[in-house]
């Protein structure tokens, strides 16, 4: 599903791809990132197979705050 809207209605569509174990594309400051829910391994393995990612090379997870990363 392509989304190409901004806002508050584009941030709850993209969540919902998310949350039903979908990869999304968002623009950061500098690149765009390519993303889904990090605990769904079936995820980390799509996201690894779009980016062409060696297996044994890890991914960051980025998090809002200290509580999140706990």
């Amino acid at each position: 599903m392509k989304i190409r809207k901004q806002g508050p209605r584009a941030t709850k569509e993209a969540l919902a791809i998310v949350r039903r174990g979908g990869v999304i594309v968002f623009p950061t400051d500098t690149v765009y990132g390519v993303g889904g829910d990090a605990l769904d391994r079936t995820v980390e393995t799509r996201v690894a197979d779009l980016k062409r990612r060696p297996r044994e090379k890890t991914f960051p997870w980025l998090v809002s705050d200290i509580d999140m990363a706990k």
